[in-house]
């Protein structure tokens, strides 16, 4: 959930201990993977149902922000995108 704006945006994370490779740890953002989407739509109803914010969509999320460099990352001019601005970068 965003302290800027009412909105938020829901991503899994995975780690597999007994896998260390790059196939052992991932993050997506919707959809899914199906095994993790009963509980998507279980936090999408209680943030909706608790805060009333709205859910971001990957379009918006990662829409570009040319002219802003975040405080919270080490982005270079032109690489940030929108959940850089709103979101913190602890998302794992």
């Amino acid at each position: 959930m965003s302290k800027l704006a009412p909105v938020y945006a829901l991503y899994a994370s995975h780690t597999d201990k007994n896998d260390p490779g790059e196939t052992g740890h991932w993050l997506r953002f919707p959809p899914l993977p199906p095994r993790f989407q009963a509980h998507e739509a279980r936090l999408a109803t209680l943030i909706e149902s608790t805060f009333g914010y709205t859910h971001l969509s990957n379009d918006i999320l990662f829409t570009p922000v040319p002219d802003l460099v975040p405080r919270t990352a080490n982005f270079g001019l032109g690489k940030a995108q929108l959940i850089d601005c709103l979101f913190t970068r602890h998302r794992w």
